[in-house]
Order: structure tokens, then sequence, then C-alpha cells
């Protein structure tokens, strides 16, 4: 079991870090607005852009810099989660905030820290950091997530590239998951399909390392990652559970569960793509793995494993690899040793991924197209 869930987070510890110049990306264009959903203001949408290029080549401190805007784009979204996928070289750092303008001409600006993919383990020194205490009147930062207060009229996405300038960066995508969960845990009834569907996904523990007891998110991050590489044959997208542990560990948490940091991890590969986002239910689950796309997802793991309510800080991520003959999730739960392939029942996993607002980890090749018209993803261009 490890630290998984944004929501199931554990309150922050202090961490000082000198902040900015920035990296905007203007994240919409008024013609590109993102659709709200049509039957109510509860539920998330994914709004990505890839392709990126820099509006400057550098600042004034030598960053690099990128600017766009989301005008009027889910006002009532309560919570903000962002992922980026930057390759970077050893030397340069990424930084990223959140402008959010309310009424009034109110503005506030979140931090969600710094990044970069070099080792880097409990007890060691390094920059990588999510950012502490941001809590005013109008939202509050829990690592990975931004919880608005009060309903936003636009947003500015900042990201900063800081570093060596004698090689350019890759920026090649930044999104936001926006949205407002809905009041109680959805419990429609869920049956899979009736044709069983199992990925071969490897299977790995997380308690076979030290230090893993709390490495579920990259023991999962890993075990996708191993299974592009097979199915690819990219030897260079398969690392060890450690590895991947030491390349999104942050102080600031104080662990590995930092969703955003997982997946920037993950897309910082060339060839490879990540982000988080929040699916509207069961169905899009089940068409990525008809698709052959296992998913990273986090849950409850007291609700996963039946019990009536959640416990404090069970967040827990598995990776989903289809379901069998009976109806039941099959996963690769790295907090089950050795029988890491396992399954659950279906209204326990649904209850479970509930917890998280249906969380996912989307890690996938450039080259696999998404189902069209299930998932809750929208691409756009940036207008220069």
């Amino acid at each position: 079991m490890g630290q998984g869930s944004g929501l199931l987070k554990k309150s922050q510890v202090n961490t000082r870090l000198t902040f900015y110049t920035v990296l905007m990306l203007m994240l919409l264009s008024p013609i590109m607005k993102p659709a709200r959903a049509e039957t109510d203001e509860h539920g998330f949408r994914f709004i990505g852009w890839t392709q990126l290029s820099p509006v400057k080549s550098q600042s004034s401190d030598g960053s690099t810099i990128y600017e766009a805007k989301i005008d009027g784009a889910w006002p009532s979204g309560t919570h903000w989660i962002p992922s980026w996928n930057v390759a970077t070289h050893p030397d340069q750092r990424v930084w990223v905030d959140l402008e959010i303008q309310f009424e009034h001409d109110i503005r506030k600006t979140y931090q969600f820290g710094c990044w970069h993919s070099e080792a880097q383990e409990r007890g060691q020194e390094g920059t990588r950091t999510s950012i502490n205490h941001q809590d005013d009147p109008y939202g509050v930062v829990y690592t990975d997530t931004l919880i608005l207060r009060q309903s936003a009229l636009s947003a500015r996405l900042r990201l900063r590239v800081e570093g060596d300038r004698s090689a350019a960066e890759v920026v090649s995508l930044l999104g936001l998951c926006v949205g407002k969960p809905a009041v109680g845990a959805n419990e429609v009834a869920v049956k899979a399909p009736a044709s069983a569907v199992m990925l071969e996904v490897p299977a790995r523990c997380q308690f076979d390392y030290i230090g893993g007891k709390v490495w579920c998110s990259p023991t999962s991050v890993t075990m996708i990652m191993q299974y592009w590489a097979d199915q690819m044959q990219r030897t260079q997208w398969s690392h060890t559970v450690p590895q991947v542990a030491a390349g999104i560990f942050d102080p600031g948490w104080p662990g590995t569960g930092n969703w955003s940091f997982n997946v920037a991890y993950a897309g910082a590969h060339a060839g490879l793509r990540s982000w988080v986002c929040r699916l509207r239910s069961m169905e899009s689950l089940f068409s990525l793995i008809e698709k052959g796309i296992p998913v990273a997802i986090s849950v409850s793991y007291d609700l996963l494993k039946g019990k009536a309510v959640k416990g404090n800080n069970d967040g827990h991520l598995i990776v989903m690899t289809g379901w069998d003959q009976e109806g039941r999730i099959l996963v690769n739960d790295p907090a089950r040793c050795p029988q890491v392939n396992t399954s659950y029942p279906v209204e326990a996993f649904v209850r479970a991924w509930n917890a998280s607002h249906r969380t996912v980890y989307l890690i996938l090749p450039d080259q696999i197209e998404l189902p069209e018209g299930l998932l809750e993803i929208e691409w756009l261009q940036l207008k220069q």
C-alpha cells in the first residue's frame, strides 16, 4: 500500500523555494472553449495541449517562456490537477503554477513546485518538491490538486524551464484535469462486458524493495512502462521500481504519491505521453482495456478489500488489466504479494475508485489512438 490519492493525502510539510518569471501556456482561445457538462455542473474534463513551442526562447533570467490562457471554461470547477511532459537535461528544472482570476479582478497564484526526473531519494538533498502551506479564502493546494473555494473566471497555467540553454528542452504535453465532484459516491450497478479480457502487464511487488511499503504509485507506473516497452520493443522505457521511485520522490509530500510527478516522469520519455485525469464511468475504463491500454487506478484500499468505510490515508494505486468471465475486475495490485495478478468484485472496485473521484494515470505511446466519444479528454492547439 502507498500514497496514492491526492484527496487522501496527509497534511503537508513546509518547503522553502524561490520562484519565478513565468512560462505561461495560453490554455485556450475563445473559439476553442471546452464544452461544459450538458446535464449538470458536476464531472471532470481533461484539457490538453501537445506540439508546444515557446513564445519566447528566453526570459531575463535565461528561462524558457510559454504563454496561454483559459477564459470562462468550467467556472464551477473546484478541483484542478495539472499534468506536464517535459524532456529536460540534468541541470534543468521545471516550475509549474496556476494563476486563477476571481470576481472583482482578484488574482491568486498557486504553485505546484519544481520538477525534474533525476534521482532524488528520501534523505537526499534535491530541488524536486511540491510546495506546502498554500491555503487562503480562495483555495488550497494538496500537493498536486488545487481545490477552489470560489468560482474562477479564468486561469493561466504557467510553466518555466530554467537551467542549461545549450540543449533545448522538449515540452510535449501540458494539461489540466478540471471539474467538480458529484455529491456522494456514484453507486450505479455496473457489469463488465460479457467477453473476458486480460492484458499481459508485467507483475511487480512493491514489497520486494527496501522502502517499497509506500511505493504503490511508482510500482504501478513501472508496470505500465514495462508493458509498453515489451509491446513496442523500446528498452529505454524499462526501469526498476527503485529507479522510478527515485525519479518521482517528493519531499513536500513526503513520498512518491504526487500524481503530477508520476505522470511527468513517464511522459519525460521520448515516445510516451502521460497525464492525470478523472473519467466519467467504468465504460471509459472498459473501452481503454479493450484497446489494449492498461490503466493505473487511484483507489481506497479499504473499500477495494470490501470494508464498509474507507480509513484515513488508505489511498492506493493499482493497474487495471481486464476482467474475467465472472465479471470480476482483473488488476495488478502491487501490495498483493506474491500474487500481484489478482481480481476484485466489480462493486468493490467501483466504490474504491469513486473515493478518488475516478482518478487515473494514462500512460501510452504517441502512436496509440484513444477511443473516441467515451473519454472526457479534449486536445487543443495553441494559437501563437
